[in-house]
């Protein structure tokens, strides 16, 4: 723990990141090639890299510098590939999927893109790890899901929802007809209801990823992607 800490949740880089290309690439209307260049900006991107390296006073109960698994991948991947003007999330806790996102929107925003990401979160001081020079595209709203989504959307479409609060089929259900009922186009990602029964399949397009970890006891987080079916496709 004290060279390696670990102590929230588990953290790890993954194996098959071609095959997360190709899920994403399905997911969003694009060639796997393209989705496998924005993955790659991940090891190289100046933003992202500076947003991820902690200080040294958070050392002794996080990574110096998290590696990327599966869905913080997919969050820098479909926001830079799908350039959304307005990102909402559910379940924060310490922050480390609100920083990736906030550095792809931060990232687009200097391409000319711009875009937020609104944050939902029951526990206050949620969101440690976002470093000061992120929040300003940032709004962290401290409360139940389900009741804060309407604040959150404030009546503007969502372009990508991603879910990582309580896991409970009813309770995630309330939170996709929030969203989805504001937002029909809306790219959904979800570790929390990976392996749940969640969607009616007539109605959304699911695909699945499960995390193959590099030098890591667990065996991987189950992802679920899905974006709404159209008459036309």
């Amino acid at each position: 723990m004290l060279v390696d800490p670990e102590i929230d949740s588990f953290t790890y880089a993954i194996s098959n990141r071609d095959e997360l290309a190709v899920v994403l690439g399905e997911l969003v209307d694009r060639p796997a090639e393209e989705i496998k260049v924005r993955l790659g900006e991940t090891d190289t991107d100046p933003l992202l890299q500076r947003a991820r390296r902690q200080p040294l006073r958070r050392r002794w109960w996080v990574k110096s510098r998290q590696p990327l698994h599966g869905i913080l991948l997919a969050h820098w991947a479909i926001i830079r590939t799908l350039q959304p003007a307005r990102v909402v999330e559910t379940g924060v806790l310490d922050g480390t999927g609100s920083t990736v996102m906030l550095a792809a929107l931060e990232r687009n925003a200097r391409e000319q893109a711009g875009g937020e990401l609104v944050s939902i979160d029951v526990l206050p001081g949620a969101g440690a790890l976002v470093p000061n020079w992120l929040r300003t595209r940032w709004t962290l709203i401290t409360g139940d899901s389900v009741s804060a989504l309407g604040q959150a959307m404030a009546g503007e479409p969502v372009g990508y929802f991603t879910s990582d609060s309580l896991r409970d089929v009813d309770h995630i259900a309330a939170e996709l007809a929030a969203v989805l009922g504001n937002a029909t186009d809306a790219i959904v990602a979800s570790t929390v209801w990976g392996d749940l029964p969640v969607f009616d399949d007539d109605h959304m397009r699911v695909l699945h990823f499960q995390d193959k970890p590099i030098d890591h006891f667990w065996r991987g987080r189950t992802l679920a992607f899905a974006r709404p079916i159209h008459p036309e496709d």
